[in-house]
C-alpha cells in the first residue's frame, strides 16, 4: 500500500513539474514579444522627444528670423525718414531761390526798405510758398523779419540769410515720439558764429514738415 502511495505521489510530482516547465517555456516564448514591444515604445518616446526638440528649434529659428526682419524694417524705416528730413532741409536752404525770381531788384522802395515782389502781395501769400516743407507758423517765424508789407505790395528787405544746414557735416537724429523727430547739427561760420541748430520734424496729414527751429 505504501508502495502504491509513493508511486502515485511521484506521478503527481512529475505531472506538476511538467506543468511548471511548460509554463516557464510559454513565458520564455512571450518574452521576445514583450521585449520588442518595449523597444518600440522606447523608439516612439525618442521619436516624440526629437520631434518636440526639432519643433522647438524651428520655432526659435522662426522667431529669430522674425525679430531680424523687424529690426531690418525698423532700420530701413529710420533710414527713409533720415533721407526725407535731409531732403526737406535741402529745400529749407533753397527757400530764397524759390522767391528770388519774383523780386524786382530794379524797384527799391525807400519807405519800406526793400525790393518789391512782382506777384506776391502779402506776407501770408509768401508764407504759403513754403508750407510743403514747414508749418505756416514756422514760415512766419523765419520770414517775418525779411519782408515789409505796404499798401502797394510786399517788399524784400536786403539782409543776411538764415543759417543753413550742411548735409556733409555730422548731425544726429533723435526720435521724440511716433510723430516727432529732432535733428541736431553744430553750425560754425564767420557770419553766424558757433552754435547748435535743432530742427524738429512733425508729421502732419501724412507729410513730414519742420515744426520748430532753434539755435542754441
Amino acid at each position: 500500500m505504501k508502495h502504491i502511495l509513493m508511486v502515485s505521489l511521484a506521478i503527481t510530482l512529475l505531472i506538476a513539474g511538467c506543468g511548471t516547465a511548460e509554463g516557464n517555456s510559454s513565458g520564455m516564448k512571450k518574452s521576445p514579444e514583450n521585449h520588442q514591444h518595449s523597444l518600440n515604445a522606447s523608439k516612439q518616446v525618442k521619436s516624440t522627444a526629437l520631434s518636440h526638440v526639432n519643433s522647438t528649434g524651428d520655432n526659435i529659428s522662426e522667431t529669430s528670423k522674425n525679430n531680424t526682419s523687424e529690426n531690418e524694417n525698423t532700420n530701413k524705416s529710420e533710414s527713409n525718414k533720415e533721407e526725407t528730413f535731409v531732403k526737406i532741409l535741402t529745400n529749407y536752404n533753397n527757400m530764397f531761390e524759390r522767391i528770388k525770381s519774383d523780386v524786382d531788384y530794379d524797384n527799391f522802395n525807400e519807405e519800406y526798405v526793400g525790393y518789391k515782389f512782382k506777384t506776391i502781395k502779402t506776407k501770408e501769400q509768401l508764407y504759403k510758398q513754403f508750407t510743403d516743407i514747414m508749418t505756416i507758423d514756422m514760415a512766419r517765424t523765419i520770414w517775418s523779419g525779411f519782408v515789409n508789407e505796404g499798401e502797394s505790395g510786399l517788399y524784400l528787405i536786403p539782409r543776411d540769410l538764415y543759417p543753413m544746414f550742411n548735409k556733409d557735416n555730422p548731425y544726429t537724429m533723435e526720435k521724440l515720439n511716433e510723430t516727432t523727430y529732432k535733428l541736431v547739427q553744430k553750425h560754425k561760420s564767420e557770419l553766424h558764429g558757433i552754435f547748435d541748430m535743432e530742427f524738429v520734424f512733425t508729421i502732419l496729414e501724412g507729410q513730414w514738415k519742420i515744426n520748430d527751429i532753434s539755435f542754441n
